[in-house]
């Protein structure tokens, strides 16, 4: 087994609302082994992707965070340290869902890969430009010389995206982060995205961070899932684990709503009744006033990540649990 190159101790992460602290992240604690591949998934809200830019130290102005989190062993979020400023686009990067808010619209191509590379790498403009041009023909960008000279709005959807990939493997990240990098793209260019960057993955092995609310982008591209709901991770298993043996009932509730060609509901669409809760609007099991198992025990508390005695990498947090119980 790998050893682990991101630690994630007990993060958390508050916002000022209304004059009072809401907790956005509560207590999440995870590890992403060197070269392994990792899924995070929950619906909008769930607070994935501000997991994400606690861990990178984007989290938004005013937001208190609390936790810790290691990159190779060194705490990365210490306070006044800046880190993870500076380890950003470095030994870790991130691809988010919209390439025009990550790129420059009034900024040619060329540039925005380049001066990265130069002020971390060190490289003059020649070798810059020369390695801009690899990183382009790596993630699968027809005529690299043009598309330097062009400006983000000349290229399509799929093509912004993969220059953002490039952008993000510019310095060699030990780690890289894809939040809901293909959400916005048709389905042909998100399975070649996904392919790409599975790819990328094995060949530098690096590890890699998908962060999804669709259970398709997570299968059979992963090694471990990680289920978020409420500000909470609720679950973790093994992916070949996951969509059969999970224990969560939000779990259970996710995979139910994806549509299977080899279910006898095969063409059913199944929802989730009622909509996630505001952050920290819940005593008890943030899932609970959606649960069809809920009880009182569920509104009043939530139990700690319980181990399955079978498997060390799989864990719950539900009171009654789907698949039988933990013990």
């Amino acid at each position: 087994m790998s050893a682990d190159l991101l630690e994630i101790d007990d993060l958390g992460c508050s916002l000022p609302v209304r004059g009072e602290w809401r907790a956005v992240l509560d207590g999440v604690s995870l590890s992403v082994g060197a070269g392994r591949t990792i899924g995070i998934v929950g619906e909008s809200g769930s607070g994935k992707s501000m997991l994400t830019r606690a861990v990178l130290g984007l989290a938004p102005p005013g937001a208190r965070v609390t936790g810790s989190a290691r990159l190779a062993g060194e705490d990365i979020t210490s306070p006044g340290r800046h880190l993870q400023r500076r380890l950003l686009g470095t030994r870790m990067a991130v691809v988010f869902q919209d390439p025009m808010t990550a790129l420059n619209p009034v900024v040619r191509i060329g540039r925005q890969l380049t001066e990265p590379m130069r002020f971390h790498l060190g490289l003059d403009r020649a070798a810059a430009r020369a390695r801009a041009v690899d990183l382009l023909v790596k993630v699968g960008i027809p005529d690299p010389d043009q598309k330097l000279r062009q400006y983000p709005h000349q290229l399509s959807g799929g093509m912004r995206q993969r220059v953002t990939i490039a952008a993000a493997l510019s310095c060699d990240p030990e780690i890289l982060f894809a939040d809901e990098a293909t959400t916005a793209l048709d389905v042909t260019v998100q399975k070649q995205i996904l392919d790409l960057l599975g790819e990328i993955q094995r060949e530098r092995d690096m590890a890699l961070v998908l962060i999804s609310h669709d259970l398709g982008v997570i299968a059979g591209r992963t090694d471990d899932v990680f289920v978020m709901y409420g500000g909470r991770l609720v679950e973790r298993a093994p992916t070949e684990l996951f969509f059969t043996r999970h224990r969560h009932r939000y779990s259970a509730a996710l995979v139910e709503s994806i549509i299977r060609r080899d279910h006898p509901r095969h063409g059913e669409f199944r929802t989730i009744p009622g909509a996630p809760p505001l952050p920290g609007a819940v005593a008890g099991c943030p899932f609970g006033p959606r649960c069809l198992a809920v009880g009182d025990e569920c509104r009043e508390s939530t139990p700690p990540l319980r181990q399955d005695t079978g498997n060390s990498r799989q864990a719950h947090r539900c009171i009654h649990p789907v698949n039988g119980d933990l013990r």
